[in-house]
C-alpha cells in the first residue's frame, strides 16, 4: 500500500476530497462510523477503497496530534484497519510495511498569542484567581473544616509556601459561596499590619465600607484608632455598626509584621485582642504568619487560646509530587498549553516536599510561558529558563548584566533599600520612589526599577503621585534565592554593622510614631551623621536627635524617659542624700538606711525587668554605675557593713545578668569579705548566715567553668549553711529550696570526674523539689526546681547514651517549663529555660535517628531564642545561644538541604560577628566566628560551589592564623590552624578534579604544605600534643597530589 497521501488542513467543500483529521476526536468519530459501515456490508472487499482513504487521512492526522497518549491511540486505530485489509485479502496491504502515523508538525499547533498567562509568578493568588488555583484542594478542605468549628485560625508555613494563596483563592471563595447559599451576604476584609496595624486595619475597613457618610480617611482613622487603642474590645461593635447583618471574614496577611515592623508591644497586644478577643464580629478571623514568628505570636495574651487549641492552628505542609503536577497541568489545560514529555515530572521532582518553593515554581512557569513555541513548552525552553531556583537567579542576573556599570551601581543601592535587616536575617520593605531617587540619580533609579518591575521581580504600588509610588520585592524568595543580592546584603552588613543598626533604629523610630526613646546622642549620633548621606532615613533622625539634645541640654530637669529616668533619679537622690548626710553628720545612720533601701529597690527592679525583658542590658549597665558612689562612700563606715554586703550581693546578681563577669566577681568577693567579718562577730546570726549562703552560692556560680576548685569549695560551704538553716526550721520551704538549688550546682561541678556522683546529687535535688511541689503544686519556684533537676538528670543520661531515659526526663522538664511560660509569658528566665530544653530534646531525637522530630524541636528553640534576642538586642548570652541553635539546625539539614543549611550558618555568622565586635579579645567568640565560616564553606562545598567554599574557608583560616600568632604556645590554636589549611587543600583538590579547575591543584599542594609545616612544628615543640593523625593525613594527601603532578 502506498504511504503517499495528500493533506488538506481545511474542511473540504461538498463533493471534494475528504479533509485531514486535525484531532484524535475527529479521527475516532470517523473510525466508529467506518466500523458501522463495515458491519452493515456483507462483502469486506467492497469497503477496501474507503479503508485505504481512511488510513491515508489517519496517517496525516499525526501532523496535528502531539500528545503521546493520543498518538498511541491514533496508531492503534491505523493498525486496526490495516488488520482489516489483511483479513479482506488486500494483496497490496499484505506486501506493504505497517503504515505509521506522520510525525507531529509544530507549525500546526494552536497559537496561544492571545491567551492569558495561566501562571501567576511571584504574586500570591487572590480571590479573583480562584478559577486558576489548583493542587492544594486537600489543604483547602482541611482548613475549611477547622474554620467551621473555630472562630479564629492561625495559618502558618514557611516563606513561599502559598499560605496567602490557599486562603484567598482557595478558602475565601468557598466560604463566601457557602454563606451566600445560606442567604447571607458575607464581607471579606483583608489587612497587612505594616508599621501601624490599627491604621492599616481601619484603612481597609474604610475602603470596603465606601460610605460617603464617613469622614475623610485620615480623620476617621485618627478618631477610631484612639478608641481601639484604648478599648480593643469595641472593634466588634464598630464592624456591626458599619456592616449590620453581614458576616465579616477578617484575613490578616503577614501577621509577622507586628514583630518585624511594628515596635510597640502594647499595639501588638491590642491589635490581636481586637481581632480575637471580641464577641460577635468578625464572624471568622484568619491570621496568616510565617512559621518563624508563630511561637512569639502565640505568646501574645490574646492568642494564648489558639496556642492551647491545636484545632485553631493550621500548618501548611509541602505539596507532594502529584499535587505539584496537578498545579502545573491543570493551569496549562485552561489555555491549551502543553509540555514536552518529562518536563512536568522534573519540575514536580524539584519542588515536591519543599514547602517554600511554590512561589519560585510559579515564577519559573511564568518565564517558561514567555519562552513557549506556539502552545508548547519545550526542553530547549526549560533548559534556557532553568529549574525553579535557577530561573529566579537567571532572570535577575540577565537584567543586571544588561545594565551599564552606573546602572548596576544604582541597582545595588535600590535593592539595599528594598531589604532591611532583622534579628533572623533580612526582610522586605516598601520604599517610596522619592526616597529611592535620593540615593542614586533619578534617571538611573527609574531605569532599574522599570526593568525589574517588567520582569515581575519588583512590585510597584501606585501612589497619589509619581514620586509617591512604592516599591518592594515581589517575594521574599528573591532575598534567599538571588546570590548577588545576598552578597550585597552580606557585604553591607560586614562593611558597617553600625550603619545597619542605625538604619533599623531610624525605621523603628518612624514606626513608633517618632518616640523620643529612639533618638541618638554622643558617638551614636556622630556615626549616624556620617552615614546619613547614603541612608535617607537617618537624615530626619539625625536632625531630630540634634534638636532634642539641644533642648535637653537646656531643659534637662524636664527629661521624660519613663522607668529608666525614674530609677536613675532614685539613684541620684539616694547618692546625694547619703553624701549630704555624711558631710553634715546629720542622722547619717537613718539617711544611709534610706539610701540603701532606695538603691536596693532599684536593683530589684532592674533584676526583675531584665528577667521580663522590660529593660535592656545596656540600660541596666548604665543604671548600675550610679551605685558606685555609694560603694565608695560606705567603705569608710564599718557600721554600714551589713547594708553594703546586701547591696553588693544584689548588684553582683545584676552584673551576672548583664554578662559582666569582671564586676560580678569583684562585687561578690567584696560581699564575701564583709559577710565573713559579720559572722566572725556572731556566727549564729540567721540573717547573716542566709546572706553568706547567697554569697557562697553566687561565687560557686560565677567560678563555674573558670575555677572548679574554688567553685566546689564555695558550693560545699553554701550547702552546709543551707542544711543548718533547714535543720533550725524544718517547715521553712525556702530553706529546703536552697538545698535543692545548691545540690544541682554541686552536681554540675562533679559531672566531668564522677557522673554517677553527679546523678545522685541531681536526684537528691529532685526529691526536695518534688516534696515542695507536693505541698504547693502551684509554687513556681518548686516547679522550676523540679524542672532544673530533671533537665540535669537528662543531660547526664544523654551523655552516656541512655537516650530513652534521658528523653523521659527532658519531656517531664519540658512540660513544666511550658506551663511556666504560659503562666508568665514575659519572664525571660522561663523563656530561656524553655528554649534550652527544646534544644536538648531535639538533640536526643537526633541521636535516636529521628531527624524530623529533632528539627521540629530545634526550630522551636530558635523561635524562643530569637524572641529573646529581639526583645533585648544587647543581651550577648541570648545572641550566642541563638547563633548556636542556628548552627545546630544547619548541621541537621546540611545533607538534604544545603541551601537551608547555608541560610542558618549565615544567620549564625552574622550574630557571632556582631557579638565578637563588642569584645575583640574574647577568644571563644572569635573561634565561633571562624567555625561559622568553616561550616558555611562546607555547605557550599556540598553544592560544588568552590568559589564560595574557598572564600569562607579562607575567612575562617585568617581568623585562626591570627589566634595562632597571638597564642604561639597554645597547641590547640596551632592544630586548628593546620586543620584550616587542610580544609582549603581538600576543597582546592576537589576543584581540580576532572571537569573542574585544574589550576587549583597547585593551590591544594600549597595548602597541604603550609598545614604540614604548622603541625610538624607543633609536634616538635610538644611531642604529646596528639597531632600525629593530622600530620599523617596531610602527608598522605600531599604525597598523592605530588604523584599526580
Amino acid at each position: 500500500m502506498s504511504n503517499d497521501h495528500q493533506v488538506a488542513p481545511e474542511a473540504s467543500a461538498p463533493g471534494s476530497a475528504p479533509s485531514t483529521f486535525t484531532s484524535l476526536t475527529e479521527l475516532r468519530a470517523e473510525h466508529i462510523a467506518l466500523m458501522r459501515t463495515a458491519r452493515d456490508r456483507e462483502n469486506d472487499r467492497d469497503l477496501l477503497a474507503d479503508v485505504h482513504a481512511f488510513i491515508d487521512r489517519a496517517q496525516a492526522a499525526g501532523r496535528w496530534i502531539d500528545s503521546p497518549a493520543d498518538r498511541e491511540a491514533a496508531q492503534n486505530i491505523i493498525t486496526y484497519w490495516t488488520s482489516y485489509q489483511f483479513s479482506a485479502g488486500d494483496r497490496e496491504a499484505l506486501s506493504a510495511t505497517l503504515p505509521a502515523l506522520d510525525p507531529f508538525d509544530p507549525s500546526h499547533a494552536p497559537d496561544l498569542t492571545s491567551a492569558a498567562n495561566p501562571y501567576i509568578g511571584l504574586n500570591p493568588f487572590d480571590e479573583d484567581d480562584a478559577g486558576r488555583f489548583f493542587g492544594r484542594e486537600e489543604a483547602v478542605r482541611k482548613l475549611l473544616e477547622q474554620l467551621r468549628e473555630q472562630r479564629a485560625v492561625l495559618v502558618s508555613g514557611p516563606m513561599g509556601s502559598g499560605k496567602t494563596s490557599i486562603v484567598m483563592a482557595g478558602v475565601i471563595p468557598r466560604m463566601k459561596s457557602q454563606l451566600a447559599g445560606e442567604g447571607k451576604s458575607p464581607l471579606v476584609l483583608v489587612v497587612v499590619p505594616r508599621a501601624d496595624p490599627f491604621a492599616a486595619l481601619l484603612a481597609s475597613i474604610h475602603e470596603v465600607a465606601a460610605d460617603p457618610a464617613l469622614p475623610k480617611l485620615e480623620t476617621w482613622i485618627t478618631e477610631q484608632k484612639q478608641k481601639l487603642e484604648r478599648s480593643p474590645e469595641t472593634f466588634g461593635g464598630l464592624l456591626d455598626g458599619l456592616f449590620p447583618g453581614r458576616p465579616v471574614i477578617m484575613v490578616v496577611d503577614q501577621l509577622e509584621q507586628i514583630f518585624t515592623i511594628c515596635s510597640d508591644e502594647k499595639t501588638r497586644e491590642g491589635f490581636v485582642q481586637a481581632l480575637i478577643g471580641t464577641r460577635g464580629q468578625p464572624d471568622r478571623t484568619i491570621l496568616i504568619i510565617e512559621e518563624r514568628y508563630q511561637q512569639p505570636a502565640l505568646q501574645l495574651a490574646a492568642l494564648k487560646s489558639i496556642g492551647e487549641n491545636p484545632a485553631a492552628r493550621f500548618s501548611l505542609g509541602p505539596p507532594n509530587a502529584a499535587e505539584v503536577q496537578h498545579i502545573i497541568e491543570s493551569a496549562a489545560t485552561t489555555v491549551g498549553l502543553k509540555f514536552d514529555e518529562g518536563i512536568v515530572e522534573d519540575l514536580a521532582k524539584n519542588v515536591a516536599g519543599d514547602a517554600g518553593a511554590l512561589a519560585m515554581l510559579q515564577f519559573t512557569l511564568g518565564r517558561l510561558w514567555h519562552q513557549r513555541q506556539r502552545n508548547r513548552i519545550t526542553w530547549e525552553a526549560y533548559h534556557k529558563v532553568g529549574k525553579p531556583r535557577d530561573a529566579l537567579i537567571r532572570t535577575a542576573e540577565t537584567i543586571y548584566a544588561g545594565l551599564t556599570s552606573d546602572d548596576q551601581a544604582a541597582a545595588r543601592c535600590v535593592f539595599l533599600q528594598l531589604v532591611q535587616p532583622d534579628v533572623e536575617g533580612f526582610i522586605r520593605r516598601r520604599v517610596r520612589r522619592d526616597v529611592l531617587v535620593q540615593i542614586a540619580p533619578a534617571g538611573r533609579v527609574d531605569h532599574v526599577l522599570e526593568r525589574y518591575v517588567d520582569a515581575e521581580l519588583v512590585r510597584r504600588s501606585p501612589g497619589v503621585g509619581w514620586d509617591d509610588d512604592r516599591f518592594d520585592l515581589a517575594h521574599s524568595a528573591l532575598i534567599d534565592g538571588w546570590p548577588r543580592l545576598r552578597d550585597w546584603l552580606q557585604e553591607e552588613r560586614d562593611r558597617s554593622k553600625a550603619k545597619l543598626q542605625l538604619i533599623a533604629t531610624a525605621q523603628r523610630w518612624q514606626a513608633s510614631g517618632f518616640d523620643a526613646g529612639y533618638l541618638l546622642s554622643g558617638a551614636a549620633l556622630d556615626d549616624a551623621a556620617s552615614y546619613m548621606e547614603g541612608a535617607p532615613e537617618l537624615k530626619e533622625l539625625v536632625a531630630a536627635s540634634r534638636t532634642y539634645n539641644e533642648l535637653q541640654a537646656r531643659r534637662y530637669s524636664r527629661a521624660r524617659n519613663g522607668a529608666l529616668i525614674v530609677m536613675a533619679t532614685l539613684l541620684v537622690v539616694a547618692v546625694s542624700g547619703w553624701l549630704k548626710a555624711f558631710r553634715e553628720e546629720q542622722s547619717a545612720q537613718k539617711s544611709a538606711q534610706s539610701a540603701f533601701s532606695v538603691v536596693g529597690s532599684v536593683l530589684d527592679v532592674i533584676q526583675k525587668q531584665l528577667n521580663t525583658g522590660e529593660i535592656r542590658v545596656s540600660n541596666a549597665g548604665r543604671l548600675l554605675s550610679g551605685a558606685e558612689k555609694i560603694y565608695d562612700a560606705v567603705e569608710k563606715r564599718p557600721e554600714f557593713m551589713e547594708y553594703r554586703a546586701k547591696l553588693l550581693t544584689k548588684s553582683s546578681d545584676v552584673y551576672l545578668l548583664v554578662g559582666d563577669h569582671r564586676h560580678t566577681v569583684e562585687r561578690i568577693e567584696e560581699a564575701k569579705n564583709l559577710t565573713d567579718q559579720l559572722l566572725a562577730k556572731d556566727a549564729e546570726n540567721d540573717e547573716w548566715q542566709e546572706l553568706r549562703y547567697e554569697v557562697a552560692f553566687r561565687i560557686g556560680d560565677a567560678f563555674e567553668g573558670r575555677d572548679l576548685k574554688r567553685s566546689a569549695a564555695e558550693l560545699d560551704y553554701a550547702l552546709r549553711i543551707a542544711q543548718k538553716l533547714a535543720d533550725k526550721n524544718p517547715a521553712d520551704s525556702e530553706a529546703r529550696r536552697r538545698i535543692a538549688f545548691v545540690e544541682n550546682k554541686i552536681a554540675d561541678s562533679l559531672l566531668k570526674k564522677d557522673w554517677n556522683g553527679a546523678l545522685d546529687w541531681y536526684r537528691k535535688s529532685l526529691a526536695i523539689g518534688t516534696a515542695l511541689l507536693a505541698q504547693d503544686p502551684n509554687d513556681p519556684d518548686a516547679q522550676k526546681a523540679v524542672a532544673d533537676a530533671r533537665t540535669r538528670i537528662g543531660d547526664v543520661l544523654a551523655a552516656h547514651d541512655r537516650l530513652k531515659e534521658a528523653l523521659a526526663e527532658y519531656e517531664q522538664a519540658m512540660t513544666i517549663r511550658e506551663a511556666l511560660v504560659r503562666r508568665e509569658s514575659k519572664n525571660n528566665v522561663y523563656r530561656s529555660n524553655l528554649s534550652k530544653i527544646y534544644e536538648q530534646v531535639g538533640r536526643v531525637h537526633k541521636m535516636q535517628g529521628q531527624p524530623d522530630d529533632a528539627l521540629k524541636y530545634f526550630q522551636m528553640a530558635v523561635d524562643l531564642s530569637a524572641g529573646l534576642a529581639r526583645d533585648d538586642p544587647d543581651n550577648v548570652d541570648w545572641k550566642i545561644r541563638l547563633a548556636r541553635q542556628y548552627v545546630i539546625i544547619g548541621d541537621s539539614v546540611a545533607e538534604q538541604d544545603p541551601a537551608g543549611a547555608i541560610d542558618r550558618y549565615r544567620s549564625a555568622l552574622a550574630i557571632r560577628e556582631e557579638v565578637t565586635a563588642k569584645d575583640l579579645n574574647n577568644v571563644a567568640w572569635t573561634r565561633d566566628v571562624a567555625d561559622a565560616h568553616d561550616r558555611l564553606g562546607s555547605a557550599w562545598r556540598r553544592q560544588h560551589d568552590f568559589v564560595n567554599t574557598l572564600r569562607e574557608y579562607d575567612a575562617g583560616l585568617q581568623i585562626r592564623l591570627q589566634l595562632a600568632t597571638r597564642f604561639p604556645d597554645d597547641g590547640n590554636r596551632q592544630l586548628e590552624l593546620a586543620e584550616g589549611y587542610e580544609r582549603i587543600g581538600d576543597a582546592a583538590r576537589e576543584q581540580s578534579e576532572p571537569g573542574q579547575d585544574a589550576s587549583s591543584l597547585q593551590d591544594a599542594v600549597e595548602a597541604y604544605r603550609k598545614g604540614l609545616v604548622v603541625v610538624s612544628a607543633l609536634i616538635a615543640k610538644n611531642p604529646n600534643s596528639g597531632a600525629e593523625k593530622v600530620r599523617d593525613r596531610l602527608q598522605a594527601k600531599l604525597s598523592a597530589l605530588t604523584t599526580i603532578r
